[in-house]
């Protein structure tokens, strides 16, 4: 063997060291820098969702009502069924239009059907009165419309956003789409109802609705949330079967962020932060401000330093009418039964 065929052995086998080594290395570093990669994208949703409560309160101030939660011009509208009025409540306070219930030429949750960008009051707050209004101006080919569903309004956007993950409607599901693209946000507002057998209506528990200086709690009272978590709580913490308010989801939610149960939140007070929702504690108040109510242990929904109720302040009414928690045959779209069952499997 020569002297360069020895020297050519000698760099092939240090070659091949330093290739194993990088392997190596990268196989150590590659769980790190995937956590790493997962809190970067945690910390922006926390930011977002942060964002949306500290605008949301600047809402509150300007509105004669002081609305601790923009109200959508179309929460109220009688032809869409008590279950379409409480999900556009919950999704339509702000972001783009989405694509989610697709009605051939149009989407439920998008411009056509006025819940397209420039209807959703807090985008005025966070972007200014920048969007027109293309509800009855298509534009050629239905450009206008589908441009107001491609917008990049970001602070409604989690970069985890993967869409269903548990519980939650159907229609959502089975769209495949992310909660952003599917409904315009990322983001769910709290609108905890309850039920009133006396008064035959039903009555806003949690922040819609409510006078954003009259909530009693507002470090701990929850504000915006990601999509994927809204019916967690509805998971039974005791696992007893019948339990009358939960219901034990047959898999576990997932939260966007590689962790079980856990989503993150905004609070009244206009602070975000990760929180665990796996069913609902049950406190015992030792007052309660009234009888007429279905189900105390329903009304005061909590965990460790969350609550979606807001008493001891009173529930105020709401104009959307409460039958059984689900659409009658009378005042429901075609789709209804698609969009108004939370899927527990």
């Amino acid at each position: 063997m020569t002297t360069t065929d020895r020297r050519l052995a000698l760099s092939l086998v240090e070659l091949t060291s330093v290739v194993s080594a990088v392997a190596l290395l990268a196989a150590v570093l590659a769980p790190a820098l995937a956590d790493a990669g997962r809190r970067g994208k945690s910390t922006v949703c926390l930011q977002n969702l942060g964002r949306i409560a500290q605008a949301s309160i600047v809402y509150a101030g300007q509105d004669p009502d002081e609305q601790a939660i923009p109200v959508h011009p179309t929460m109220s509208a009688t032809y869409l069924g008590a279950e379409y009025q409480r999900m556009v409540s919950a999704v339509a306070y702000g972001g783009k239009s989405g694509r989610g219930l697709d009605r051939g030429s149009y989407y439920f949750w998008g411009t056509a059907e006025h819940r397209g960008p420039a209807t959703r009051p807090l985008n005025r707050v966070l972007y200014g009165n920048v969007f027109p209004d293309y509800a009855e101006n298509t534009g050629s080919d239905e450009v206008n419309w589908t441009r107001d569903t491609q917008l990049d309004l970001s602070v409604y956007r989690c970069p985890s956003d993967s869409g269903y993950t548990g519980i939650h409607y159907t229609s959502w599901r089975y769209s495949g789409m992310s909660s952003y693209d599917h409904y315009g946000s990322s983001y769910a507002a709290n609108v905890f109802w309850t039920f009133s057998y006396n008064e035959g209506v039903c009555k806003s528990n949690g922040t819609l609705l409510h006078r954003l200086s009259d909530i009693v709690n507002p470090a701990e009272t929850l504000y915006y949330l990601e999509n994927c978590g809204r019916f967690a709580f509805l998971a039974d913490p005791q696992g007893l079967p019948g339990h009358e308010c939960g219901q034990a989801p047959q898999a576990t939610v997932g939260g966007w962020h590689g962790r079980a149960w856990t989503f993150n939140v905004s609070f009244v007070d206009g602070h975000a932060d990760a929180i665990r929702i796996k069913g609902y504690e049950n406190p015992d108040l030792g007052h309660y401000p009234g009888e007429d109510y279905e189900h105390w242990d329903c009304t005061i929904v909590r965990g460790s330093g969350w609550q979606m109720d807001t008493l001891p302040l009173p529930p105020v009414p709401s104009t959307i009418p409460c039958g059984t928690g689900r659409c009658g045959d009378s005042d429901c779209p075609d789709d209804a039964a698609s969009l108004v069952t939370p899927d527990v499997e």
